[in-house]
């Protein structure tokens, strides 16, 4: 499970990321699909924006992109995510879209579109459905 969260503040089009390191990779937040509380406890979830079927070998994985609600740029800085090494940071979509891994970045990206549509996006084995 993977959340995009939008910042509402002075900037246009910010989401919040996990700075793993304090200097970078930046991760969106992620967690167990059971327990999307855990993730960042207090920010409630908006919708599906994505969900990615892969056949593997032995068993499917299944990915999930989903949208909060959108957090104030103070509050974003209060949260607390699941892994307390990780710095939460407030950047522009393009940027972080950027500086994510490729799959990552595109997932994002995808889902952004997908919000703006508001359509959700399904993916089974590579294939757009």
């Amino acid at each position: 499970m993977t959340l995009i969260v939008p910042v509402k503040g002075d900037g246009i089009g910010e989401i919040l990321v996990a700075d793993l390191t304090g200097q970078g990779p930046l991760a969106l937040p992620t967690g167990d699909a059971e327990h999307t509380d855990r993730i960042l406890p207090g920010v409630k979830i908006y919708t599906l924006v994505i969900e990615e079927v892969t056949q593997m070998r032995r068993r499917k994985v299944t990915t999930r992109v989903l949208v909060t609600l959108p957090v104030v740029r103070g509050t974003a800085y209060e949260l607390r995510y699941r892994d307390p090494r990780a710095v939460l940071r407030v950047e522009p979509s393009t940027d972080v879209i950027e500086k994510l891994p490729e799959r990552t970045g595109g997932r994002l990206a995808l889902g952004l579109q997908s919000l703006l549509t508001g359509q959700p996006t399904y993916i089974r084995d590579g294939a757009f459905m």
